[in-house]
């Protein structure tokens, strides 16, 4: 049977997902993921820091991903190890600004002189395809859980220290939640979607065994409302308008029901 794939699963079933909040005490928010057999934790720390002299009235934050040796066997090499994190580590930092999921103005303490700075860490504990869809979510439910300190700065007095009142915490406010849908594509087999050539087979959510084999791979970012937030595709498989459309169609539906973990 052409649609069922090598754990049983049909072309469209993604695996199951948990999400758990709180689950690092000495971080400011965090969350684990877990997507079938793939685990992702993040941690999120909050630090002070002066404006840029080019956006004073910002603040910012900065992902980063690792993908250990441990999590698979894959990654203990160090150079495929480096690769991935990195590659990861940019593909989150580009959904989450250019989504504007955290506005930088909303990190601002005090203009010129202080802002927040959102350091948020990642790691993969096990591997089995598709870390990037569990890496979102877990990013996302450590924001939601994220708690940050007031902060007085005497606005008469550049030389005096902020006063902080680490008993009071406010949660941050969140823009949009870009919520990815990844898809593998092999050529060559029979099957389709969406009108797309008989020998080309879509599927959801691929293992790692599946990434492996895949012509391509590629992911539709949408949010509970509907709205598209990107698009970013991988390998030499093209990807035909009517698949993109049809895709689109159910990541939209797939992040009304993702946004209801979080």
């Amino acid at each position: 049977n052409q649609s069922v794939r090598p754990d049983g699963r049909g072309l469209f079933k993604s695996r199951k997902t948990t999400l758990s909040v709180g689950v690092v005490s000495t971080a400011d928010g965090s969350a684990l993921a877990r997507l079938g057999d793939t685990s992702v934790m993040c941690g999120v720390k909050a630090e002070l820091a002066r404006p840029t002299l080019t956006a004073p009235r910002e603040g910012w934050l900065v992902c980063n991903v690792e993908m250990p040796g441990m999590c698979s066997a894959q990654f203990r090499e160090r150079d495929n190890s480096m690769r991935a994190s990195s590659s990861l580590s940019s593909q989150l930092q580009r959904l989450l600004v250019g989504s504007n999921v955290v506005s930088p103005a909303a990190l601002l303490v005090a203009e010129g002189k202080l802002a927040w700075v959102l350091h948020v860490d990642v790691w993969c504990l096990s591997y089995d395809g598709n870390v990037l869809d569990a890496a979102v979510l877990v990013v996302l439910a450590a924001l939601k859980s994220l708690r940050l300190r007031r902060v007085e700065v005497a606005e008469d007095d550049e030389a005096a220290k902020p006063q902080v009142t680490s008993d009071d915490r406010v949660a941050l406010s969140l823009g949009a939640l870009p919520i990815p849908t990844s898809f593998g594509m092999v050529e060559g087999a029979p099957g389709g979607v969406g009108g797309a050539a008989a020998r080309t087979v879509v599927f959801v959510d691929p293992s790692s065994e599946e990434e492996e084999l895949v012509n391509a791979n590629f992911y539709i970012a949408a949010d509970a409302e509907g709205r598209l937030h990107g698009i970013s595709k991988a390998g030499d498989a093209e990807l035909s308008k009517n698949v993109t459309i049809t895709c689109a169609e159910m990541a939209r539906a797939r992040a009304k029901k993702r946004k209801q973990l979080i």
